[in-house]
């Protein structure tokens, strides 16, 4: 089920520059990995993040609202998430 998706318009052809998967992970270490990802990530290449603790999507918005991402995608199947978010280039 997808919660949002609005972005995803505005980068039709933008392809994944890195996948996360923190499945079998919980916070804090989920959001140490995301947040180091994204850091290592170049301006405008998008993250997509595979995780399976139901608490990390709440911290993770939390948290990255310091950061400078274009937010894309948020989904939810049975017991994982999806995330997808690009980092800003005015970052």
């Amino acid at each position: 089920m997808k919660l949002h998706n609005s972005d995803k318009m505005n980068m039709p052809h933008q392809r994944v520059q890195r996948r996360l998967d923190v499945r079998g992970l919980t916070c804090p270490l989920t959001l140490l990995k995301i947040t180091r990802a994204y850091r290592e990530l170049p301006a405008g290449a998008l993250l997509e993040i595979i995780g399976s603790d139901r608490d990390t999507p709440e911290d993770f918005f939390k948290i990255m609202h310091r950061m400078n991402y274009d937010f894309i995608e948020f989904g939810r199947k049975q017991a994982e998430y999806l995330i997808r978010l690009a980092k800003s280039r005015n970052h």
